[in-house]
């Protein structure tokens, strides 16, 4: 889910539907990732807020925010990733997955040679963690 779907709607979706239900959300502040934890989907997609866009904007989320709540659902880090800034930003806060896809995008297409760039990073820096 992508949009400004609430409780409410969720709850009959999961009532009609038997699958995973994700939700992306955009967040300013650690109350924006706490009220979107406490909705009854089974995982988040966290994203940088941007008033005129549901991501792709190449904005990075303020991951200081990660520190001031508790999440209890898995959730992917979205915004403004890229081969510069994703090992930190996993490092920091620890997600259950990335989204990079803006980043590796090259005149509005995905771009392979991007995309092996920024898998090589992260897979160099987690085997030096291991």
């Amino acid at each position: 889910l992508h949009g400004e779907e609430n409780a409410e709607y969720i709850d009959k979706l999961r009532e009609n539907c038997d699958c995973e239900i994700w939700k992306a959300v955009r967040v300013k502040y650690a109350d924006d990732i706490a009220k979107a934890d406490a909705l009854p989907v089974h995982k988040l997609l966290i994203d940088s807020f941007s008033a005129g866009s549901y991501g792709g904007t190449g904005k990075c989320v303020d991951l200081d925010i990660f520190s001031q709540v508790n999440i209890s659902k898995p959730f992917f880090l979205a915004g403004g990733l890229n081969e510069d800034n994703i090992c930190y930003a996993m490092e920091k806060v620890q997600p259950y997955g990335v989204d990079f896809s803006s980043s590796v995008e090259t005149d509005g297409f995905k771009d392979e040679n991007k995309i092996k760039r920024i898998v090589e990073t992260i897979r160099n820096n987690t085997e030096r963690r291991i």
